[in-house]
């Protein structure tokens, strides 16, 4: 379906619908510049929340959430894509679950901690060579 704007009389610009109308289906909405959550297929993420629920059990519900240094759900996920990308495995030995969600899983948990576990950031970067630009963020922004 196109997108559709109208302007209503109050000044707002809605994206769909009219307010103007009494038809029904046309309920109008002013979700310009809104997170648009129907583009994320939800149906890929099912295997994801299955290894959630398989650290559930093993370890208790949200326990990854309390916070870990940066470095082990981020070789956690090195590791699966490693099993499958280089050995070509498919399921993880252990929970008989897609190395795939695995890695999906501890990529969630960095970006989790990117918003709320700050101290748990362990990224070498004062270790590593400073290289021609000055700083390891340019140096590995620029080597990718």
């Amino acid at each position: 379906m196109g997108e559709r704007r109208a302007q209503s009389p109050t000044g707002w610009t809605y994206q769909v619908g009219d307010v103007n109308s009494e038809e029904k289906g046309s309920g109008a909405r002013a979700n310009q510049g809104k997170t648009e959550f129907h583009l994320v297929p939800l149906s890929l993420l099912e295997g994801t929340a299955q290894v959630f629920m398989y650290g559930r059990d093993k370890y208790a519900a949200w326990n990854w959430a309390k916070g870990m240094d940066w470095s082990i759900p981020y070789d956690c996920a090195q590791r699966h894509l490693s099993a499958w990308f280089f050995k070509k495995e498919e399921l993880d030995v252990e929970s008989s679950l897609h190395h795939i969600d695995h890695a999906i899983c501890n990529l969630i948990m960095l970006k989790h901690f990117l918003e709320y576990y700050k101290e748990g950031d362990d990224r070498p970067d004062r270790f590593m060579d400073r290289g021609a630009t000055g700083t390891a963020e340019e140096d590995v922004r620029d080597s990718v």
